[in-house]
């Protein structure tokens, strides 16, 4: 039998609870939906998918984090391409990319969390839902980047697997979203 990396392990356990909250959102009377602490729960499943994301990409310095912000901005400033395209090509300027995408979902997930009405938690999931084609974009860019490496830091199998979590994520929050708005 094929052996699992510990991500990959974790990443079916979480998609596999996902889907199970994702089939009780779809099936929910609007009764429930008007139950804060239902709803949140929810809210508290979209986040453990998002944080394991998060957690899946390798981390980056934080001062070279402030290296490619900085040089970036410059480049752009001076409207320098070939400035810019080094940053663009250095080690962890995808990564620093996936990162900063990632924490504008969770940051809005807190949001969510932290709402004192449906309409609010509504307004941040919108923002959630909307932000992760960014999201899968910068996934992906990072993806090819990383198997461009030797040795790389993702394996195949966590590749698919990410892939297929922030579609549980999309899945799990728009239905998520559409309950809170059916509950308005």
């Amino acid at each position: 039998m094929k052996q699992f990396s510990t991500l990959s392990a974790i990443s079916i356990c979480l998609l596999l609870s996902m889907l199970l909250c994702r089939s009780a959102l779809a099936q929910m009377p609007d009764q429930q939906c008007r139950d804060r602490a239902f709803y949140l729960s929810q809210v508290d499943a979209v986040e453990k998918v998002a944080l394991q994301l998060e957690r899946s990409v390798e981390g980056v310095p934080p001062a070279d984090a402030e290296y490619i912000r900085r040089e970036s901005r410059a480049a752009l400033d001076q409207k320098n391409s070939q400035r810019y395209s080094i940053i663009a090509h250095s080690r962890y300027y995808m990564a620093l990319q996936f990162h900063d995408d990632i924490k504008v979902v969770l940051d809005n997930i807190a949001a969510a969390k932290s709402a004192s009405t449906s309409k609010q938690t509504a307004t941040f999931l919108s923002v959630v839902v909307s932000r992760l084609g960014d999201l899968k974009s910068s996934l992906s860019d990072y993806m090819e980047a990383d198997a461009k490496r030797s040795p790389s830091v993702l394996k195949k199998d966590d590749r698919s697997g990410l892939y297929f979590s922030i579609a549980v994520v999309r899945s799990s929050a728009l239905n998520l979203l559409q309950c809170v708005l059916g509950s308005i």
